[in-house]
């Protein structure tokens, strides 16, 4: 008679009997199975790392895995599913925690590695103590130039507000990767569109570089900041002085004033009127061909966001 069989047999279990003796047995030991991976313990987790970063100059993707090795604390359900784990983890590195080695070779040590815990063992798990106290990694160099990023703008101010500098990026260039074909003809690249209407604050956010067939960008995105004023004008009549003017000779300007427009930021603090010289320099009317040059005027004091000058265009006359 077989095991089973005397088992039946000594706990007098009929047919029916026997199945729901069968069916408690697998349902307690799942029970004992859930209470137990749902507890807590401490034991070494082993997991093979590829690290991606955007390390300038080189491959995304770092070529061959390093291991990490540590203690951790953590439920039964996350050791069973370490152990389980196939293959390798994709962990994304920011480029400043990786120190360059010798060649192509970089390195995560110290402290840094506490910051990828998540990445390299997942949710609810704390380290004790990392056993493998620096991994590395081999970036290969890959075909870049540095290019700067244009930004498409469609913005639109409410009344008697205005930018009071102009746009930053950070940061306002990238590397390009790929072959010299392709890089070849890319000059600069742009972002999606930065369409803003009603603008009566400063705004930020974050923009999308777009994408060049055949080519891969150091950074997928850029961060933007205009500073935005609320401004008032303040509109007077400066005469027009020539500057760089050589010794003997004279020049005659038309008209000898011109207007200006300042815009400054609302509250204003003070007058800039006579604070700022309206002029013509000597330079740009010896390599004129016609005598008319364009005004220049000096830097604006702070708090004066914006000068126009009209005319746009003065005639400067040498007297013989």
């Amino acid at each position: 008679m077989s095991l089973f069989g005397r088992l039946r047999q000594s706990l007098h279990l009929g047919g029916r009997d026997w199945i729901f003796f069968v069916l408690a047995l697998l349902l307690s030991f799942g029970i004992w199975l859930i209470h137990n991976l749902g507890q807590e313990y401490s034991g070494q987790m082993t997991v093979p790392v590829r690290a991606v970063s955007n390390l300038d100059g080189h491959a995304q993707e770092s070529t061959i895995p390093s291991t990490v090795v540590a203690v951790c604390h953590t439920t039964g359900y996350n050791f069973l599913s370490a152990s389980l784990r196939d293959g390798e983890e994709r962990v994304f590195l920011e480029a400043a925690d990786l120190q360059p080695g010798r060649g192509d070779e970089y390195t995560l040590s110290g402290g840094a590695m506490n910051n990828y815990v998540k990445q390299f063992f997942g949710d609810g798990v704390s380290v004790e103590a990392f056993i493998t106290d620096t991994l590395k990694f081999i970036f290969p160099k890959e075909n870049s130039k540095k290019v700067p990023v244009d930004v498409i703008q469609e913005l639109t101010f409410r009344p008697q507000y205005m930018a009071s500098t102009t746009l930053k990026l950070e940061p306002d260039s990238v590397y390009v990767y790929g072959d010299d074909m392709h890089i070849a003809n890319v000059s600069r690249v742009s972002t999606a569109p930065l369409k803003v209407t009603d603008i009566h604050r400063d705004i930020h956010g974050i923009l999308k570089i777009r994408k060049i067939a055949g080519v891969r960008f150091s950074i997928d995105e850029v961060m933007y900041n205009l500073p935005v004023s609320r401004y008032i004008e303040i509109k007077t009549s400066v005469p027009v002085q020539m500057r760089g003017l050589p010794a003997g000779r004279k020049i005659k300007i038309y008209p000898s004033t011109a207007e200006v427009t300042f815009r400054c930021v609302f509250p204003i603090s003070y007058d800039p009127v006579g604070k700022v010289g309206i002029y013509v320099n000597y330079e740009d009317y010896a390599q004129s061909r016609t005598g008319r040059c364009a005004p220049r005027y000096d830097a604006l004091p702070q708090g004066v966001i914006d000068c126009t000058v009209y005319p746009e265009v003065f005639e400067c006359l040498e007297e013989q």
